[in-house]
């Protein structure tokens, strides 16, 4: 036994397909939609709150890059997420949970 899968030359449709199976379980495990993402003005934190933002999550974008962080916001709202920006520097981890603090009595907590 075993699945055979026919090779098409592409793996676009399985990585959507996984891509989606991936956000359906993190939408069921956190119902309220909320998440606080570091790094989140680029790379893969950005690409994480986009993904985030298309299923209508409130996302908290920390970043020391705050013009970047702007701009990535626009790109959260613009997709249907609720982005709450905090500037800070990741080498402490202090700026982090207070800003992470601020986040969950704005809006009513998160658990991502």
């Amino acid at each position: 036994m075993g699945c055979n899968f026919k090779d098409t030359g592409s793996s676009i449709p399985v990585y959507f397909t996984l891509k989606i199976l991936i956000m359906l379980a993190l939408s069921a495990s956190y119902p309220q939609k909320r998440a606080f993402i570091t790094g989140a003005a680029s790379g893969l934190g950005k690409a994480f709150c986009m993904d985030l933002a298309r299923d209508g999550w409130t996302i908290g974008m920390a970043d020391n890059n705050v013009s970047a962080l702007e701009l990535a916001a626009a790109d959260i709202q613009n997709a249907g997420g609720r982005p709450f920006l905090f500037s800070v520097g990741c080498v402490r981890q202090r700026p982090v949970s207070t800003s992470s603090s601020r986040l969950s009595g704005t809006s009513r907590g998160y658990r991502l």
